[in-house]
């Protein structure tokens, strides 16, 4: 599975906190949602995360939130099937936390 990136501003200690995982069996598993969920977060904002950056090199806690639900909600929904209803949570979803983020223009990259 070592084929990905590493997240560059989320850890899996933080994600393991946020989805009451208490193992170390799935930490390599892990580490891949939330390089995948920054590459989504990133793709939503449409501007590159380190335009986010604050001075201490860490993201605004909006964006890191984002992050972090994406992350449990790809964690907590491994297949593209549900067997059961489930219903969205106001104002605890993703698009709520990165909102004020978003670039509304063009995508830039600005490397």
């Amino acid at each position: 599975m070592s084929d990905y990136r590493e997240p560059k501003y989320t850890t899996v200690k933080m994600l393991k906190a946020h989805s009451y995982i208490d193992t170390d069996d799935e930490d390599e598993y892990l580490s891949m949602l939330l390089s995948a969920s920054e590459d989504i977060i990133e793709t939503a904002l449409q501007r590159k995360l380190y335009l986010y950056e604050q001075p201490d090199g860490t993201l605004p806690g909006g964006i890191l939130m984002g992050i972090y639900l994406e992350a449990g909600t790809l964690y907590a929904n491994r297949e593209q099937v549900a067997y059961t209803a489930a219903n969205a949570v106001p104002f605890a979803n993703v698009k709520a936390k990165i909102k004020p983020f978003i670039n509304h223009g063009q995508y830039t990259d600005n490397s």
